[in-house]
């Protein structure tokens, strides 16, 4: 299974609490809203809507040098149903809102610090995440914002995939939603923008997995333990099969949050 890009709803912007236009995902796919508050009050966020929603951390809430706040937030089975997701945080601050769907996606996102980059240049990719190694049938995902309130033209660059860009008036805020398919190798995330001798953007970046992967450690030793066992099943006359793979451990998925399960 790999995952798969499905839909990105139309960004919007209201004073807190916030709530997106109407839209029906298709169910138990994955919902990935970004909030960004630019109030400049190194606010609190908050996400809701149809369903559970888990705020990444990092990035937690995260300030950048102006106060303004991003932050994101994931419900891991959408319902096939009519829905709105709601950002809010201190009442009537201005609040900027995306949410997009993925298939696909078996395990928790991940995600980093964003990339904070000033006048980075204009030049093809100028304006740049943080490498991550991304396996095959995984998705990087990244959003690039101009925070600096000029109307700006952004494009994905290093092959990424355009899934929507513009300005939304009530910023001005200038955007680019993108994602890289993986290929077992490292990628950056980077972005072109006209304006970007001058502007400062923020470069945020989410990681989604189709299946949680073994670490090396782990690979090693399933390998070695495979080769002892069935060597002395071949050892052992008469040895059911089933004996020589009882040794296996019964779940040696990595789990980063509490290590092997």
């Amino acid at each position: 299974m790999s995952v798969a890009f499905v839909n990105l709803q139309a960004p919007w912007n209201s004073s807190s609490p916030s709530a997106s236009p109407s839209f029906t995902p298709a169910a138990l796919n994955l919902l990935l809203a970004y909030a960004f508050d630019a109030s400049r009050n190194n606010a609190t966020l908050g996400f809701s809507g149809t369903g559970s929603y888990t705020q990444l951390t990092p990035p937690g809430n995260f300030n950048d040098t102006a106060g303004d706040t991003h932050g994101v937030a994931y419900n891991p089975s959408s319902a096939n149903s009519s829905q709105t997701v709601t950002i809010s945080a201190t009442g009537g601050d201005n609040m900027f809102g995306w949410v997009a769907e993925y298939s696909g996606v078996t395990v928790p996102p991940t995600s980093s610090t964003p990339s904070v980059r000033t006048a980075p240049g204009t030049g093809t990719g100028a304006v740049l995440g943080s490498a991550q190694n991304v396996n095959t049938g995984d998705v990087l995902v990244a959003l690039c914002t101009n925070t600096s309130g000029t109307t700006d033209t952004i494009t994905p660059a290093g092959g990424g995939n355009n899934r929507g860009s513009g300005t939304i008036v009530g910023g001005p805020l200038s955007w680019c939603w993108a994602d890289w398919a993986g290929s077992g190798g490292s990628i950056t995330p980077s972005f072109t923008a006209t304006n970007g001798a001058a502007d400062k953007y923020i470069v945020t970046q989410i990681l989604l997995s189709a299946s949680a992967n073994l670490s090396l450690d782990v690979t090693r030793a399933v390998i070695n333990m495979i080769a002892r066992s069935i060597a002395f099943g071949f050892n052992q006359p008469g040895t059911p099969v089933v004996a020589v793979f009882s040794q296996f451990p019964k779940n040696p998925i990595r789990n980063d949050a509490q290590g092997y399960q």
